[in-house]
């Protein structure tokens, strides 16, 4: 199993606290009285070094999306040697949470007619928001600024240590609930927006999918303004300045109005960041592969984005009493499970279904696992599938 770490797409690594121990996984895939998995993570270029895009910068022959050829690179590099550490290329599984499961989709979407250099993936609460054209603009000329360079062939001779701290204030200008930097379609490994993309169907089929998201997604990039409609519609209009007033104002009283939860606004707008930005592109990756794809919802409280990832990479630390050993180590064997088999299921585990016509998806809940409709498969992402807001 490969690991993607995330981090908006600008800050991370392969050790991050949250997924930096697989033992616990490992020790899963090992019930069987077998050798069991072995955990690969990896490290990518951030920021203004791995996602810097833009007219500008690419009339100087600069070359889009180098974080995502980073992770391609080293997914090949698995494919390449895995074989001397007892693995074997032909079941290789990449995973990732969050910008990490984004970039998963944006390499199953990917133009490469060559096979994908893997033939599972798990896909975690996928952070899948594109940038604006005049976003990338934006943050490409604030380097500029920032490094006191009128060009990027004057960029290119600095040190990279001056590139990182230049890079620590262009991200300054994300907006809540955005991204400065992010994958982009460059005509030549991405073709088109993953939003079309998976609309249209276009993606590397044969891939063996499980999908996930947590209950609350957005409470953790929700503003603290939007409490009434206006402020909310002020809100949207920051994120979205391409789109009309109807548009607006259709998602502020006919998508999410205030009286779905009980005035409670708060409520509304982390259901609405969450879902745009991250359970929405859930369902639209399961749809885009026929719904036969293996899909859970983590419940447990507090059920906040990355919550689940504590979890996963359980290894005795329970982080101030957040993680239960008991649910972190029931999801480690169904993961566990798909990694070694390519499904999750397994002996005194409850049978998971592929998510299929009826959009069953497994809900991990405080009072254990129960088959229930997939909550993303609604009105509203449905509508928001079909809405490049920000283009």
């Amino acid at each position: 199993m490969v690991w993607i770490h995330g981090g908006a797409y600008v800050m991370g690594n392969k050790l991050d606290s949250s997924a930096g121990n697989s033992s616990g996984l490992i020790a899963a895939s090992q019930k069987d009285g077998s050798l069991g998995m072995i955990y690969v993570s990896i490290n990518y270029r951030l920021g203004s070094l791995g996602f810097i895009s833009g007219e500008s910068y690419e009339s100087e022959g600069g070359v889009s999306n180098l974080g995502l050829r980073d992770q391609r690179l080293a997914l090949e590099w698995v494919q390449k040697y895995i074989h001397l550490f007892g693995g074997d290329p032909k079941k290789v599984t990449v995973s990732g949470g969050s910008a990490g499961a984004g970039s998963i989709i944006y390499h199953l979407i990917s133009k490469s007619k060559e096979n994908l250099p893997f033939q599972k993936a798990w896909v975690e609460s996928p952070g899948l928001i594109p940038t604006s054209h005049s976003t990338r603009e934006l943050a490409a000329n604030k380097l500029l600024e920032q490094l006191g360079a009128s060009s990027f062939a004057e960029a290119r001779v600095l040190p990279s240590e001056q590139i990182i701290r230049a890079n620590a204030d262009v991200i300054s200008v994300a907006k809540t609930g955005s991204f400065v930097y992010a994958p982009v379609e460059d005509g030549s490994y991405i073709p088109e927006t993953a939003a079309v993309s998976l609309r249209k169907g276009n993606v590397h089929k044969g891939v063996k999918l499980m999908i996930s998201h947590t209950k609350n997604e957005g409470y953790s990039f929700m503003p603290s303004y939007a409490s009434t409609d206006d402020s909310f519609t002020e809100f949207l209009k920051q994120m979205f300045p391409y789109a009309s007033e109807s548009t607006i104002s259709y998602i502020v009283h006919n998508l999410f109005p205030i009286s779905n939860y009980g005035g409670l606004w708060y409520e509304r707008v982390a259901d609405f960041v969450g879902s745009f930005g991250l359970k929405c592109h859930a369902h639209a990756l399961t749809k885009a592969y026929g719904n036969e794809t293996y899909n859970y919802e983590w419940s447990v409280f507090p059920a906040f984005h990355g919550y689940d990832f504590l979890n996963v990479f359980f290894a005795g630390n329970r982080y101030g009493g957040i993680v239960n050993s008991t649910y972190a180590e029931l999801l480690q064997s169904y993961i566990a499970n798909f990694v070694k088999t390519g499904t999750p299921n397994g002996d005194g585990l409850l049978t998971w279904p592929v998510e299929g016509p009826k959009s069953q998806i497994l809900n991990l809940t405080a009072l254990g696992p129960v088959l229930q409709k997939d909550s993303t498969a609604s009105k509203e992402c449905l509508w928001l599938e079909t809405h490049d807001l920000l283009m």
